[in-house]
């Protein structure tokens, strides 16, 4: 599974699910660790303020809240979102190391 500081929410949801599978490889960086959807509310005098009002938490207990989820191999992804993306492309060309990593191993078998 490809993660990055860039996969939150959802993609961060499932990713947490992988951990209790040994058949899982996560590549990339460190999750966001943003998992909670935002619950709005609205003061009376019209402000409106959010909260994170879930807790999830793996088999353990452990919860990766602002730590995000950890990788088996770190591609040391930027974290600053636009050097993130460019991070894909080199010479015009399209490329990254994770699916150089999954080529080379696929091609081995």
């Amino acid at each position: 599974m490809l993660i990055s500081p860039f996969t939150a929410s959802a993609a961060e949801i499932f990713a947490l699910g992988t951990l209790q599978y040994s058949n899982f490889e996560r590549i990339g960086s460190r999750s966001a660790g943003i998992f909670s959807e935002i619950l709005w509310k609205k003061l009376p005098n019209g402000w409106e303020y959010s909260l994170s009002n879930e807790v999830y938490r793996d088999p353990d207990g452990q919860s990766y809240e602002g730590k995000g989820i950890p990788i088996d191999r770190d591609l040391n992804y930027p974290e600053e979102r636009s050097a993130f993306f460019r991070g894909f492309y080199e010479e015009e060309r399209f490329t990254d190391q994770a699916l150089e990593i999954i080529i080379t191993r696929h091609s081995r078998h």
